[in-house]
């Protein structure tokens, strides 16, 4: 007879709306609180850049590239706070985060500071922060760095999930797995359903996951409460045997000072959040469980009434979503359809898990549609992506529909034509798996064509033109052209001199952006450094953009296989209007991005010959589209983190028939 577990997200948030004091022998400072305790937090003021913030995930991208002497003014809520143990850190501790309007989440270290804060506070600090062994933080600030502006933030800090995969590669501090960390840096998470192991009285104890042995430090030395912990974690493996554990703590990418050694590490800072997990089995025994998702435990982006993108945690399962927007009919999220924007257009509306829900055998769905006719959504599964598909019938009303699934690990509700909204899934599972269970995004290209560009040889003169292909038929691997497009270089100088022509020099939609550089290797005239914009906005009005130059390696260069000339590719940003307030001051999401180099044939870009290649991104670096040279953008596929199921994949490249 097999046992069934339920699995359910307990998260124990208390928060405190008195001032704190940490450390009996000293003297905090108490500072005006501009609001009350329960009033609504308008984070529009802190992302507007006329107040003067900055996010701290953008503070910790500029750390990590290097920048340490810049000066800041930010705000966050407090996550945890802890006292020190040592003279040279008399005063309490916290840690601090927030989300920016691009939906980037990332923590900072406020260390040494002689103001009292309790959790759940919202301040705003200023300062030059620093890395200390890659973990960010301001050292020692005056109470006159910081103030108290909410008691309590109505909408608390929830932990990050995190599952084994995020864990992995953790000592190398050139994996995707540890720069994704980093780029977080003091983020509130979870791990779940792991086993503790005790080594001994030192740093160095570590949890392993259930369902991979994939490890996780523990790191928490010279605090009042580290016997504690110590105590905690020893009781966890000896005197508690045959259990597994939820722990919370505050995400480290350490990098030690002579940077020969990484490590990812969970700082654990109160012993109340190592807890017992409530889920699994004893004794060997194969278990049943079931996942249950609905609004009680699923939390997403709603910042934007036209799709919103990112990932979450559900009991340590982690899900991302594409496309969609939060309902407050009972549903928990509802998908957006496809939408024709460009060439592919966006994805389609959809919510999958990347982390495996090992042995799903079956799924039940609660959903309505917006309307009973059109093309019906579809749930895809399958053991390392989505190789099965299921129609899902379309009703305006709540329905539920069981779906036997034989064997999955991963399961994607989307919709290409008809708005839906999910109330609940119910996931029925072995945890239990003889193959691999690792997830396999598809590859951008698969399917897909594209030709290498038609680019102007010798040395650019004012006016000259070039006619590319705009429309293709294709015919196995040629294709012939049915409509083509010509474009015009001209120099800013030379439109300066004779404004008549700004019409015919003014590039601003992305398709022809991304064409112009591939052709001229060089950009429209219509495009400036942001402090040449607003010279720039009396020749070109509406249609000035801002274009920006960078050789890194990091980031969503990762994304793609660019060739290098050295070691580092060269590229620019040339910025697309996604709104009509655009300015050098609300340059929006929009960006074409051109790799003066080009695709490297060694990384995987068969068929690509030396000229560049362009990409578009509508959503701040998070998917990207690459141009292909006919008029079109090819399949959306992911950037700086996964919020698709598409990664970057060769396309086929055509010749002329």
């Amino acid at each position: 007879m097999k046992k069934k577990y339920a699995v359910s997200v307990l998260s124990v948030f208390t928060l405190t709306l008195g001032l704190m004091t940490l450390m009996s022998n000293v003297n905090f400072n108490k500072l005006k609180t501009f609001g009350n305790a329960y009033d609504e937090i308008n984070c529009d003021y802190y992302f507007d850049p006329n107040n003067g913030y900055t996010s701290i995930y953008e503070i910790v991208e500029n750390l990590n590239y290097g920048d340490t002497t810049s000066s800041y003014k930010t705000w966050g809520t407090v996550t945890r706070v802890f006292g020190g143990s040592s003279s040279s850190n008399p005063y309490p501790n916290f840690y601090i985060q927030s989300t920016d309007k691009y939906h980037n989440v990332a923590g900072v270290l406020i260390y040494n500071c002689p103001v009292s804060v309790s959790i759940g506070n919202v301040i705003t600090i200023s300062g030059t922060p620093i890395l200390y062994n890659n973990l960010p933080e301001f050292l020692n600030p005056s109470s006159g760095d910081i103030t108290i502006d909410f008691l309590t933030n109505k909408s608390p800090v929830q932990p990050f999930e995190t599952p084994s995969s995020f864990w992995q590669n953790g000592t190398d501090f050139n994996s995707s797995e540890f720069l994704n960390a980093a780029s977080m840096g003091t983020r509130l998470v979870t791990i779940k359903n792991v086993n503790l192991y005790f080594v001994g009285y030192g740093n160095n104890n570590y949890a392993l996951f259930d369902n991979d042995a994939t490890m996780v430090p523990f790191y928490y030395p010279l605090l009042t409460n580290t016997n504690e912990i110590h105590d905690r974690i020893y009781a966890c493996q000896y005197e508690f045997t045959h259990k597994s554990y939820n722990v919370t703590g505050v995400l480290q990418s350490f990098i030690n000072a002579s940077q020969t050694s990484a490590s990812l590490q969970l700082l654990i800072r109160d012993v109340n959040d190592i807890v017992e997990s409530t889920s699994g089995g004893e004794g060997g025994e194969l278990d049943d469980y079931s996942l249950t998702i609905d609004s009680s435990n699923f939390s997403s982006s709603n910042s934007y009434n036209t799709g919103n993108y990112g990932a979450t945690s559900v009991s340590s399962y982690t899900f991302e979503y594409y496309r969609t927007v939060k309902s407050y009919d009972g549903s928990f999220i509802t998908l957006l359809p496809y939408l024709e924007t460009y060439g592919e257009g966006t994805e389609p509306g959809a919510i999958y898990n990347t982390s495996p829900i090992v042995g799903i055998n079956e799924i039940k769905i609660t959903y309505k549609t917006a309307s009973n006719s059109g093309i019906a959504p579809s749930l895809l599964y399958g053991l390392n992506g989505f190789e099965e598909t299921y129609d899902l019938p379309l009703a305006n009303f709540d329905k539920t529909e069981t779906i036997a699934v034989g064997s999955a690990n991963y399961f994607k509700i989307q919709t290409s034509q008809i708005t839906v909204s999910i109330i609940a899934f119910e996931v029925s599972y072995s945890n239990s798996s003889s193959s691999s269970t690792s997830f396999t995004y598809s590859k951008s290209g698969s399917g897909d064509y594209r030709l290498n560009p038609m680019s102007f040889s010798g040395s650019l003169y004012e006016g000259v033109s070039v006619v590319v292909p705009w429309k293709i038929t294709r015919t196995g691997n040629t294709y012939t052209i049915n409509k083509t497009k010509t474009f015009r270089y001209y120099s800013f100088s030379y439109i300066y001199a004779n404004p008549s022509l700004v019409n015919l020099a003014s590039y601003t939609d992305p398709l022809e952006v991304a064409a112009f550089y591939t052709i001229f290797k060089t950009k429209p005239a219509n495009y400036v450094s942001s402090s040449e914009y607003w010279d720039a906005y009396d020749i070109f009005g509406d249609n000035t953009r801002c274009v920006s130059w960078y050789e890194r390696t990091d980031g969503y260069a990762t994304a793609i296989p660019y060739k290098a000339y050295g070691s580092k590719p060269s590229y620019y940003e040339f910025d697309i209007a996604t709104s009509s307030s655009y300015s050098s001051n609300n340059r929006g999401v929009g960006r074409v991005v051109a790799w003066e180099y080009g695709f490297d044939p060694l990384k995987g870009a068969t068929g690509y010959d030396s000229s560049p290649v362009s990409i578009y991104t509508d959503d701040h670096y998070f998917t990207f589209q690459e141009y292909m040279n006919d008029g079109t953008f090819g399949q959306r596929f992911n950037g700086t983190n996964k919020y698709t199921s598409y990664i970057w994949g060769v396309s086929t490249t055509l010749s002329s028939s």
